[in-house]
């Protein structure tokens, strides 16, 4: 499809190509343009769907099945061209229907040359040599230039492209006068009209506070701030965090910063990169990567040292003073390099193996009582140690004290009376039984009060 501004005649042969592609209401026009080309370039939307008997849907559908955005697109083109052609209808006769692929190298540069040619000469005819001179002489002194341009139909009118450049730190207003003339026939006809161009600082952003932070894995999570500045808040900030989707962060009402947090469940590096800003000037907002160094974060979580217990039945025991407890082994691991306890009852002892990167607890307890002990890993990177607590429950020993030693071994007759025998029940004593063997004899009780067996 023809691009805008291309040759004329290769419009005209694009149409005449496609013809046969083209639904009925879109032949129609085509037939109006191949047939009176000069005249169409004269139409707006509405006067071609009338002259076409289509409809201005018609229309523009027509000028997307050839290759534009749109009818103002395609009639710029279809202007430009007529008018580069010299609005003679013979001159685009002459060119016998455009560039075809018939055509040999020889009759295309023909007709190109023939078109330029015709254009150069019809530009020289028109040209007021005068005015000319004058409008260079004024160019020559004038202090300032504004350019702007006319479409070849003399209906629309098209400022050339500039770069609006506000390098200050507030808005900067612009009002632009434009100036139409028309001369036909000795008469010249003048308007005007204003309108005003708004241009916003380029926003900026960086980086404030800490930009290298070490802390331990699973510790609080950090923070990176954004600060934006010469807009209007609230500034949209994009940014990277390693090489994740990038992600956007917005500060809040009037507030010129946001906040990026990171998140500490793993160890390792992080980049964080800031790179564009908006702010909140206009609707839109304008976008800026103007940022400021430092652009860049960096985070490194440490691994923590670990304690695992191996049996988790027996971090938490209860027996009696001078008996072996079973051992309480754990498993060190992540960054430590070794591992202590502290809180053990007399007569436990807690072993490190490096060998195994293994801590046992073992041993006698030799005192009673509840002893909380902490297992504590060491030597872990940045001293991103842990701990790991629990309870240890050592019951005394029961304890039976004579309290008549000379009674305790009688021998009696039958029907005699049995002398009292009683015994303080101490330690961790909470009850106690008497047993006879082999029969308990007729006669003998026994009982317990206030922890006094008789």
């Amino acid at each position: 499809m023809p691009a805008p501004g291309s040759n004329f005649s290769d419009l005209l042969g694009e149409i005449k190509s496609s013809f046969n592609s083209f639904h009925a209401s879109e032949a129609s026009i085509a037939n109006c343009v191949l047939s009176d080309p000069v005249r169409v370039s004269q139409m707006n939307i509405s006067q071609l769907a009338d002259f076409s008997t289509t409809s201005v849907a018609s229309v523009v559908r027509f000028s997307k099945a050839i290759g534009y955005k749109g009818y103002p697109e395609f009639r710029m083109a279809l202007v430009s061209e007529v008018s580069r052609l010299g609005l003679n209808l013979s001159t685009i006769a002459e060119l016998d229907g455009g560039i075809t692929t018939e055509d040999s190298i020889e009759e295309i540069i023909r007709k190109i040359a023939l078109a330029d040619s015709r254009a150069i000469q019809t530009t020289a005819e028109r040209l007021d040599v005068t005015s000319f001179k004058q409008v260079v002489d004024l160019w020559d002194k004038a202090p300032t230039i504004g350019i702007f341009g006319l479409a070849s139909s003399g209906s629309t009118g098209n400022i050339l492209d500039f770069d609006a450049i506000n390098t200050g730190s507030t808005l900067q207003t612009a009002t632009i006068l434009v100036t139409a003339f028309y001369t036909y026939a000795g008469t010249t006809c003048e308007t005007t009209d204003t309108f005003t161009i708004t241009v916003s600082p380029s926003p900026i952003a960086t980086i404030t506070g800490a930009t290298n932070i070490a802390v331990c894995e699973g510790s609080t999570d950090p923070t990176i701030t954004f600060e934006g500045s010469n807009g209007t808040a609230p500034y949209t900030f994009t940014y990277q965090l390693n090489s994740d989707p990038i992600q956007t962060v917005t500060s809040s009402g009037t507030l010129t910063t946001a906040t990026v947090s990171i998140s500490t469940a793993n160890f390792g590096s992080n980049v964080i990169t800031l790179i564009s800003v908006s702010d909140s000037a206009t609707s839109a907002g304008c976008t800026s990567t103007d940022i400021t160094l430092p652009n860049q974060a960096f985070v490194d979580i440490q691994q923590q040292g670990t304690i695992t217990a191996q049996d988790l039945n027996t971090v938490n025991p209860t027996l009696c003073e001078d008996t072996a407890i079973d051992p309480i082994v754990f498993d060190i691991g992540g960054s430590a390099t070794s591992a202590f306890v502290t809180g053990l009852p007399s007569g436990l002892v807690a072993d490190f193996d490096p060998a195994l990167n293994t801590l046992t607890i073992s041993g006698n307890p030799t005192s009673s009582g509840t002893f909380t002990y902490v297992v504590n890993t060491a030597g872990s990177t940045n001293g991103c140690n842990s701990t790991y607590g629990n309870i240890i429950n050592v019951n005394s020993n029961d304890l039976i004290t004579e309290l008549t030693p000379t009674t305790i071994d009688q021998q009696l007759c039958f029907g005699e009376t049995l002398a009292p025998i009683s015994y303080n029940l101490g330690g961790g004593a909470t009850g106690g039984d008497v047993q006879f063997t082999p029969n308990q004899p007729a006669g003998i009780t026994w009982s317990i009060s206030s922890n006094i067996l008789r």
